[in-house]
């Protein structure tokens, strides 16, 4: 199998990465801003009504990626440091930064299957939350925190490395074994043995050659080239599915299990290399693996995150939708 270490293509984004690590969030802010344009173009007017009244004058891109700025104020960075509505938020949600994902094994086939890996503040329970505040059925926050959250996330869910994670036996360093089973994981999760959605996986040198920014990042830019990524994802949407089976308030489970099988075939292939353990805390845990891609990973995944990117925007809309006919 043809592999190589670090695509020459990635060099320029590792200098952009590092020079703006706050955008290495889910789909980066291009992503989420393309996806809630193209939601609000699907939205029935009396959405389109109710969505506008509750957002009151939010900017566009300002609501599709507050909830990864308000994570951003915990590193003091970002245009809403001082904000008091982020801080209020922030002392009200301490465990926000925990909504973006779920660390799933790869061999799980549903999110109600991953028992001892799912919690109270994960991204499924979190869209469900935000549902049920827009329903009436929850005064957890107001309207417009819901809707800010709801649209950033179900962006993330629909980026498989947000709802699993590689789970290694590290008995032999130079040779970690990734693990997929449900039952073989557990015990790797309690001892922090995990990637955490491939943030640990390196496929070169520097901070953001992970496997989780070049899910982010690389694949929207290299999908949308020159072109406008709003209109990409418009006109790809006649071409893909994008339904969801079942009532409202299990989507969020049926989005997280499609993207852990999606997880699963781009894990495929890869190649693992040495690991490095980070051993200053209660016990080891995992700070970097070595990885090699194979040749063609960013031409096949690309085609994947821009279905991914489609199916999410279709879905925003669709849950405004139903939520208010």
């Amino acid at each position: 199998m043809s592999t190589l270490h670090l695509p020459s293509v990635l060099c320029a984004t590792t200098a952009l990465l590092c020079a703006f690590p706050s955008q290495v969030c889910a789909w980066a802010d291009q992503g989420h801003t393309a996806m809630w344009e193209v939601a609000q173009s699907l939205l029935t007017p009396q959405a389109k009504q109710r969505v506008d009244a509750a957002l009151a004058g939010d900017k566009l891109d300002m609501t599709a990626v507050w909830l990864d700025r308000v994570r951003d104020v915990g590193k003091n960075e970002g245009p809403l440091v001082g904000d008091a509505e982020a801080a209020d938020f922030i002392k009200a949600f301490p465990f926000h930064f925990t909504w973006h994902y779920v660390d799933m094994p790869l061999d799980v086939k549903s999110y109600q299957e991953a028992t001892g890996f799912t919690t109270r503040d994960d991204i499924v329970q979190q869209i469900n939350l935000c549902i049920a505040v827009l329903e009436g059925k929850s005064t957890k926050f107001d309207a417009r925190t819901a809707l800010r959250v709801l649209v950033h996330l179900i962006g993330d869910i629909h980026q498989p490395m947000h709802c699993a994670s590689g789970f290694f036996d590290v008995t032999d360093t130079q040779h970690p074994v990734l693990r997929t089973d449900p039952a073989s994981c557990l015990p790797l999760k309690k001892e922090k043995l995990e990637d955490r959605g491939a943030n640990q996986l390196f496929f070169g040198p520097e901070k953001y050659d992970q496997m989780h920014a070049l899910w982010d990042f690389e694949l929207v830019k290299r999908l949308a080239g020159l072109k406008n990524l709003t209109k990409l994802l418009q006109d790809a949407l006649p071409k893909i599915n994008t339904t969801t089976p079942g009532d409202l308030h299990a989507w969020a489970e049926h989005w997280a299990g499609e993207s852990v099988a999606l997880a699963k075939e781009a894990y495929a292939g890869i190649e693992f290399g040495a690991c490095t353990l980070n051993t200053t805390g209660k016990g080891p845990k995992i700070e970097r693996i070595e990885v090699k891609l194979t040749a063609d990973y960013i031409d096949k995944q690309k085609t994947v995150a821009g279905s991914q990117l489609v199916k999410a925007a279709a879905r925003m809309a669709a849950v405004l939708n139903a939520i208010w006919p």
